[in-house]
């Protein structure tokens, strides 16, 4: 009896050194601790982090999870739980069931104009800042391309408010992700009824966009003229049942867009950008390509593997976070318990070499017409799948797209040879630091 109890104890200390070094190595680097997690056969591998779960690895395996059991995994709770990402829990983003297909459903019929409305706007603001850059001038990647997606989303979604609307908004989308982000990697929250700093910042935010959002709403319904912009689009949008959105709806779904479409597609940019700056020859052809298109809606197919190749490298939205609802069993033949949490992770999975062969090395012709060659289709997923893959896809693709035909022609941006640019998984995953770059002419 004492050596069994013995034995017991001891390997419950196994047990607990084991979780304290997982813990330490996802505060030190969770890029690394998930990468650490990697499993080319495609098993599925425990984490040991508060909470438990495991990371997938099977494309098949992320393939049920996403598309062919999606009610029965619900949203992390720091998305969709009292203390989530965004200010409410009635949006397309944190829906679920039959009221998530009914409120996309009548989110797709307004959005579709407004990636026009985007698009033109993100031209505009594209050729300006194009011309703004000088031959030899030092550039703020980081700064330039969020105030570009910011400026071009906000007149998109509220086209007649005023210049200082438009920067409050900014600024307080800012502050609400900057202030989440501790949020979001903490293994342990605080939940937003505890009054710290982090979250007094998240609730002054969140009453700053509501509050601007509301203001331009009310003055769309005393007005008998509407706009060309999102708000007005949910304002019309309705369900095949004719159902329509109140101006609360409005006002949330608003905020929603704002918050999630600004930083990712921010940060693609800055991803693009940046592998551009480090591969001529991949930087050149974008620019010929552009140079040879007769018009703003001509096919750019290089520039869209280019941006495809970047998504898998650095995808903005590096990890995915699921609960089991009930007991199931995945592909892989792991079996999961109700209330276990699976980490989805493109960022590890895009750099599977039994995937992706020389999975580092950015690629672009991986994406050309042909080159699928058999590749399962969740081994690439930035934007999740199934019901809920994110709404805004061809959004940002469309805005990056944008911006590179119309600076990348005129400008070759080129890094600093003393610059280091590190990832950071945070909210999103963006470079540790802003990326500072020279701006050249081309000849």
């Amino acid at each position: 009896m004492p050596g069994r109890f013995a034995s017991v104890g001891l390997a419950g200390l196994r047990d607990t050194h084991a979780a304290l070094n997982a813990v330490r190595a996802y505060l030190d680097d969770r890029l690394a601790f998930f990468a650490g997690l990697l499993d080319e056969t495609g098993a599925a591998v425990p984490c040991r982090l508060v909470g438990g779960g495991y990371l997938l690895n099977s494309p098949e395996d992320i393939r049920h999870v996403l598309v062919r059991n999606p009610s029965g995994y619900v949203k992390s709770r720091r998305l969709a739980g009292p203390a989530a990402a965004y200010p409410t829990q009635n949006v397309l983003l944190t829906s679920r069931d039959l009221k998530h297909r009914r409120r996309r459903q009548l989110m797709q019929r307004a959005f579709r104009p407004f990636v026009e409305i985007v698009a033109e706007r993100t031209r505009v603001n594209a050729e300006r800042l194009a011309r703004s850059l000088h031959d030899g001038g030092a550039v703020d990647l980081t700064e330039a391309m969020t105030a570009l997606v910011q400026r071009s989303l906000f007149e998109a979604l509220a086209a007649s408010a005023t210049s200082e609307t438009h920067d409050r908004l900014a600024a307080a989308v800012r502050e609400r992700a900057d202030a989440f982000d501790s949020h979001f990697v903490s293994l342990l929250p605080l939940p937003q009824f505890v009054p710290s700093a982090a979250n007094r910042r998240l609730i002054r935010a969140t009453r700053e966009l509501r509050s601007a959002i509301a203001r331009e709403v009310a003055d769309r319904r005393a007005s008998a003229e509407r706009p060309d912009d999102l708000l007005s689009l949910l304002m019309e949008a309705s369900d095949e049942d004719g159902a329509r959105l109140d101006d609360h709806d409005v006002r949330e779904e608003a905020i929603s867009i704002a918050l999630t479409g600004y930083d990712s597609v921010t940060q693609a940019l800055q991803w693009t950008l940046y592998l551009l700056a480090r591969n001529r020859d991949a930087d050149e052809k974008v620019a010929a390509e552009a140079r040879a298109a007769t018009s703003a809606e001509t096919s750019r197919p290089y520039a869209l593997s280019v941006i495809r190749e970047s998504l898998r490298l650095f995808p903005p939205t590096w990890i995915f976070v699921r609960i089991a609802g009930a007991d199931d069993r995945l592909p892989s033949g792991t079996t999961i318990s109700r209330g276990a949490k699976l980490y989805l992770c493109p960022y590890v999975v895009h750099r599977n070499p039994h995937l992706w062969p020389e999975p580092e090395r950015f690629r672009p012709h991986r994406f050309g017409p042909d080159a699928r060659n058999g590749r399962p289709r969740y081994a690439y997923f930035p934007f999740g799948g199934g019901p809920h893959v994110c709404i805004g896809e061809v959004l940002a693709v469309t805005q990056i797209a944008i911006v590179l035909a119309s600076v990348v022609p005129r400008r070759r941006l080129t890094l600093p040879s003393a610059q280091t640019v590190v990832p950071y998984a945070g909210l999103s995953l963006r470079p540790s630091a802003a990326v500072m770059m020279h701006a050249q002419a081309r000849a």
